[in-house]
């Protein structure tokens, strides 16, 4: 062999190592982005059980409370449930501010940070036909929320 031939040979190689590293690259980037999109489609499937007992939940407070009658809490599931005069569960401060937490305490039996995917709750204030309410939003991330209002 040639010393060019010996040149040519080595480019060769160093050019097949630059093409295999960056196929490898690719390679990893696309691993990462499918694993990331099945989290993220897992990651919703959850939220979205979660969504439903807190609705369900929320469906089997307000018939126990109108089978009560107007009351002002209900027992249920081992806990105390305070509710509104439409029999939906609210609690408000003593500046009348709704208080989310509590809520989702009470009607989920768990703390916000206590569940596998941590909830984020942000107090909402909404006007519809001139009348002002308030509400809560329960959020894991920005796309995946619902909103509540008692």
């Amino acid at each position: 062999m040639t010393r060019a031939d010996q040149q040519e040979a080595g480019n060769r190689r160093r050019f097949m190592t630059i093409i295999c590293v960056l196929l490898m690259l690719l390679l990893i980037y696309q691993v990462n982005r499918m694993l990331s999109e099945q989290h993220s489609d897992w990651h919703r499937s959850v939220f979205v059980v979660v969504e439903r007992d807190f609705q369900v939940a929320v469906a089997h407070i307000y018939a126990e409370a109108r089978l009560q009658g107007k009351v002002t809490e209900v027992a249920l599931w081992q806990r105390l449930i305070r509710v509104n005069d439409r029999g939906r569960p609210a609690v408000f401060n003593a500046e009348g501010l709704l208080q989310c937490e509590v809520i989702w305490q009470q009607v989920m039996g768990v703390t916000l940070d206590s569940m596998a995917m941590p909830v984020t709750v942000v107090g909402l204030n909404r006007l519809t036909n001139g009348k002002s309410s308030q509400g809560c939003r329960f959020l894991v991330s920005e796309n995946d929320y619902f909103d509540y209002f008692p």
